[in-house]
């Protein structure tokens, strides 16, 4: 994949020609998210006047003004779920489903303005401990388990190239036990699961690892640990899609609480 396009919570746009084909000149890989018109787009050209243009840098530009349109008229909306919404509402232009050339397919505006709003992914970017630590900006995120009898469940979803790790702040009473799931809304995705320690600076290692489960696609990952200490201990969640998984995208819900 080529970067900046392939880095997370960025989306990705590949080029078509006039017959709405993916065209020759455009990268095709698991990153792209979007195709938009990119061969023979009138533009603007320097000195003045207008000229028939080809390139990805036309295709882009597309995309941004679809984005901005949505954000103007759905104001309700983040910025993650415009993107969803691009993504669910685009044409499927060649092979059926996703696929390298086109990604989702041709963006749609008057598809993304009439569809219905997706899911927001809660607590973004939470894509390592130092966004939600307050290492990276400033001042941490809530708890999102705060360690009390009721458990808390999220609903969230990763990619294993947009949004490779969602990364959860909890809160764990002394001595207490607690049981950690996350179960895959779909057979064929497979969110995998690790809880660190707060002596973890990032979850891309193993260090301050206290347990890990990496079940098969559609099962769901469990793990229990203990606070053995004698007061109140922060730990991290991290949910990720590994890199075998057969879908490089996982919606799932996660849920926290007390074990017996």
């Amino acid at each position: 994949p080529s970067f900046p396009a392939a880095s997370p919570h960025v989306l990705s746009v590949s080029a078509t020609d006039p017959a709405g084909n993916s065209s020759a000149f455009s990268t095709a890989n698991a990153a792209v998210d979007l195709a938009a018109p990119g061969e023979q787009v009138v533009a603007a050209v320097p000195g003045g006047g207008h000229a028939r243009v080809d390139g990805t840098s036309f295709s882009a530009p597309i995309v941004s003004g679809v984005a901005g349109w949505v954000r103007d008229r759905r104001p309700d909306l983040d910025a993650g779920q415009v993107a969803d919404l691009l993504r669910r509402s685009a044409q499927d232009i060649d092979e059926p489903g996703f696929d390298d050339d086109t990604g989702f397919g041709l963006v749609d505006l008057p598809a993304a303005l009439d569809a219905d709003a997706p899911r927001p992914d809660v607590l973004e970017v939470n894509d390592d401990i130092g966004w939600v630590n307050g290492e990276f900006l400033g001042s941490p995120d809530p708890y999102s388990w705060d360690g009390g009898r009721r458990g808390a469940i999220m609903r969230a979803s990763a990619d294993f190239l947009k949004d490779p790790v969602d990364v959860y702040r909890i809160r764990v009473p002394a001595n207490r036990r607690v049981r950690v799931l996350v179960k895959p809304l779909r057979d064929d995705q497979d969110p995998d699961l690790e809880v660190f320690a707060r002596s973890a600076e990032t979850v891309f290692s193993s260090r301050g690892s206290v347990g890990e489960s990496v079940r098969e696609a559609g099962r769901s990952d469990v793990v229990r640990f203990t606070n053995r200490l004698d007061f109140t201990r922060q730990y991290f969640v991290a949910v990720y899609v590994p890199e075998d998984a057969e879908a490089l995208n996982a919606e799932y819900t996660l849920t926290v609480r007390r074990a017996r």
